[in-house]
């Protein structure tokens, strides 16, 4: 993204700069938590801590990615409407999954930003993966049945 925003003169947007910055942070964190979950694995330790790393790094993930694909849009401006706007070899987050459809034609990146956008759907939503967060992992009580009518 860094290369695109430099090639099309995106990267003196300050907005566009603080953008590339959280996600470099984000893309950081996923990568020391896992390097740290598959350091407990090679060893055989039992951290609560890692083991509550699963747990958040679904939601984690996915709302980063929609961020980021908003970041890609954002560096490429009306052009991202393009068939053939995108990345180099695909190099973006989520573009390898590649999701168009015969008859619907996409490029690369927005097939990629569509995608994105269902990530915090599939596998629970957001608001429930912090429920669960917040119940198993912080210990905090669970969220109050709705009353019923008699």
């Amino acid at each position: 993204m860094v290369a695109a925003a430099r090639a099309n003169g995106r990267i003196e947007d300050p907005e566009v700069r603080q953008g590339l910055m959280v996600f470099y942070t984000k893309i950081q964190i996923l990568r020391i938590n896992g390097l740290r979950s598959l350091s407990a694995t090679l060893t055989g330790k039992k951290d609560p801590g890692v083991s509550s790393l699963g747990i958040t790094n679904k939601m984690f993930w996915s709302e980063m990615h929609q961020r980021a694909m908003e970041l890609a849009l954002s560096i490429y401006g009306a052009q991202a409407m393009l068939i053939d706007c995108g990345p180099e070899g695909g190099s973006w987050p989520g573009t390898g999954r590649d999701k168009r459809r015969d008859g619907y034609p996409v490029s690369p990146m927005m097939s990629a930003f569509f995608f994105s956008r269902s990530e915090t759907i599939w596998g629970g939503t957001s608001q429930i993966q912090r429920n669960i967060v917040g119940e198993r992992v912080l210990g905090l009580p669970k969220e109050p049945s709705p009353a019923t009518s008699s």
